[in-house]
């Protein structure tokens, strides 16, 4: 079957070439107020947003992708639908309005990547834009459009009130953490990667479903999300800084140094290494930030990742010499020269 924005479909074309506009834009959004509904909390570095198209769009997503099964042939981890049983409490119009919507996701966008389909990440960029409004000049196709706003009035009515109480309170909680901690923790991750913070804030959508991990940073312009009830406490706050980490003012630095010093011995770099070291880095700098009773009660999402799967014996070469690095008993580039050397052997 075709996809809606397979190579060779026209809806693909006009969806990447609105996509480009509004990445070389900078955003619709940056050049207007935000509309306070919608922004709900912010620190010194991060806005966070309980926008309800956003919401209502990774909802749709992932309810297309797992119910009644998972798209043929989708290897991704499946994320658990909790409203599914709340169906049956619709009328039969909104249960048909909604269906409707789930099976257009599930045909045409659902084995798409959130994260990697240009389409996708178009259209959540044109979602921002609208600005938790009114859509109709948010450039989206009308198929698409029509799936989103025939179901946001079922959702409004039905789920979106706890999810976004959810989304507030972790946003709220996180600001809290951050008021003690996003110093410390912002200028670590930049010295680590050799990077520098932009002047403007970064912008975190939350929300109550995000993709299969349960959150994703894109670029042009950088939007972090996070599906934050799924990270709780510090796990969010390292969350936070595991996901910015792949902003493009961060990430670009770090690979283009890894891959330097790589080069000065002839070797490339491996392609998990960058993430390697963004999942290390921000577990490494809250633990530093904790007592030894909060540092033994802190389940680490990063170490979790790196101690299991593929990372796994990246993550025995990079930690002893990173994490001598990061507590300032070594310089960055012995740290780096130590890192080619363990992965070249």
């Amino acid at each position: 079957m075709k996809r809606f924005w397979g190579v060779n479909s026209s809806v693909s074309i006009r969806w990447f070439s609105l996509s480009l506009v509004f990445w070389f834009a900078g955003g619709v959004w940056a050049q207007s107020p935000d509309p306070q509904p919608c922004r709900v909390a912010e620190s010194e570095r991060f806005v966070f947003y309980s926008d309800p198209w956003i919401n209502l769009h990774h909802f749709l997503f992932q309810w297309a992708r797992n119910e009644p099964e998972a798209v043929e042939g989708d290897r991704r981890r499946p994320v658990e639908i909790l409203e599914v049983d709340d169906l049956a409490g619709l009328s039969a119009e909104d249960r048909e309005v909604w269906m409707s919507a789930v099976n257009f996701y599930r045909t045409e966008l659902a084995s798409e990547n959130l994260l990697f389909s240009d389409g996708l990440v178009g259209l959540r960029n044109r979602l921002i834009a609208g600005g938790c409004g009114d859509l109709d000049a948010a450039g989206i196709e009308p198929v698409v459009l029509k799936a989103l706003t025939s179901t946001m009035p079922i959702y409004r009515a039905r789920w979106w009130s706890d999810h976004d109480r959810a989304n507030r309170a972790w946003s709220e909680e996180q600001v809290g953490l951050l008021e003690m901690h996003e110093q410390a923790l912002a200028e670590g991750l930049a010295k680590a990667f050799g990077a520098v913070w932009p002047k403007d804030r970064v912008r975190v959508d939350v929300g109550f479903y995000a993709n299969w991990a349960g959150g994703y940073t894109t670029n042009r312009p950088d939007v972090v999300t996070l599906e934050g009830r799924s990270y709780p406490g510090l796990q969010g706050l390292e969350m936070i800084f595991h996901e910015v980490s792949h902003a493009s003012f961060l990430e670009q630095p770090l690979k283009r140094d890894l891959a330097a010093a790589f080069e000065q011995l002839g070797e490339k770099r491996p392609g998990l290494l960058p993430h390697t070291v963004q999942f290390m880095t921000p577990a490494e700098l809250v633990r530093s930030r904790l007592s030894e009773d909060e540092s033994n009660g802190f389940d680490s999402v990063g170490e979790a990742v790196l101690s299991r799967g593929r990372m796994r014996e990246q993550y025995d070469a990079v930690r002893p010499p990173w994490r001598e690095y990061l507590a300032g008993e070594i310089e960055r580039e012995d740290a780096l020269e130590r890192i080619v050397e363990a992965l070249s052997r």
